[in-house]
């Protein structure tokens, strides 16, 4: 995850926070503020950086085996391209919302189209929050259906003393 001017850490025993390095990609640095500083888009390409770069010092060092690299809207889709590219790890993609989502269908920002687009070809799965962001997906990006689930906003509780193989994200 990002990190913040102020270091984070869970209190669950089994949650690890791994911060990946500080950056300036507004909101996401400076969360209480309003104030929109540096340049955003170079924000986002050092950031993706510092993500592929501890991902690779925790398989090379560290010996750490990732089943999925999961990554959420375009935030991180560039990194994770890379990292599946180059290790061969499986790429997931949850689709929270889209580039004409966020623009009010008004005049959305080609940019992130373009890594929107790039980031769901490339993943092997597709998850959208709704049926419309599916439908969406589909139309506007050209994205197979079939590589699309809708897992909708939410939890489904599991019986205590329940095993199941979980996703967590």
């Amino acid at each position: 995850m990002p990190k913040t001017k102020r270091s984070t850490k869970s209190d669950r025993s089994n949650l690890k926070i791994i911060e990946v390095g500080e950056t300036e990609v507004f909101p996401y640095d400076r969360p209480d503020s309003k104030e929109i500083g540096g340049n955003f888009y170079d924000a986002v390409y050092y950031y993706n950086s510092l993500v592929i770069s501890k991902v690779e010092e925790n398989i090379k060092k560290y010996n750490i085996k990732y089943d999925a690299i999961h990554c959420h809207d375009w935030l991180t889709m560039k990194a994770g391209i890379s990292i599946k590219e180059k290790w061969g790890i499986p790429l997931v993609v949850t689709i929270h919302s889209t580039e004409y989502d966020r623009a009010g269908w008004l005049y959305p920002n080609q940019w992130f189209i373009d890594i929107e687009k790039d980031g769901m070809q490339k993943a092997d799965r597709v998850i959208a929050v709704s049926n419309f962001t599916k439908k969406v997906i589909v139309e506007k990006y050209g994205i197979n259906p079939d590589k699309i689930t809708v897992v909708h906003n939410a939890v489904y509780p599991i019986a205590e003393g329940s095993k199941k193989k979980l996703f967590c994200f």
